[in-house]
């Protein structure tokens, strides 16, 4: 008989301490209460076919993107180089540029707000530092009894 009482006495135990657990009751108001405190999901690459990075924006909790013009892209190094020497990227667009703000990859706004990877900005200062080191300027005088560098240059002659 103690057997049976004592068996009771913590099979009862045990049953209170599972009805005394605390649970909240999820509605649909508690649900959407909860997700709203979440971050929307960040949209990939659907606004661009070229490369992209994430940036932050003036808004609170809004990223923007910006357009990576490089040349794993639609264009090569040396093409997108000329394009921004010659000014035909955003000051006076070439047909193809063109031809893409039309189908909608980007807008005239998304490239006067892009990225250039390194190595086209430094081809594209390679090329007019060759121009005009090489064909517009020479120098008229140097510093006496330097050597004849462009660093010891006094006067440049620049040629029309």
């Amino acid at each position: 008989m103690n057997k049976t009482l004592l068996f009771g006495a913590i099979a009862s135990v045990l049953s209170i301490n599972a009805y005394a657990t605390t649970s909240t009751v999820t509605s649909r108001d508690y649900v959407d209460a909860a997700d709203a405190l979440k971050q929307d999901k960040i949209v990939g690459h659907l606004q661009y076919a070229m490369d992209s990075v994430i940036t932050d924006s003036t808004n609170d909790g809004v990223v923007d993107k910006r357009l990576v013009l490089g040349s794993a892209n639609y264009f090569t190094t040396s093409s997108l180089a000329n394009l921004l020497i010659s000014g035909q990227l955003t000051q006076n667009p070439s047909g193809q540029i063109q031809e893409y703000v039309e189908d909608g990859e980007f807008s005239y706004d998304d490239l006067r707000k892009s990225l250039v990877q390194a190595d086209i900005l430094e081809y594209a200062l390679d090329v007019l530092n060759a121009r005009v080191n090489l064909k517009r300027m020479t120098c008229a005088q140097y510093i006496d009894g330097a050597t004849e560098t462009p660093e010891n240059c006094l006067l440049w002659n620049v040629l029309d």
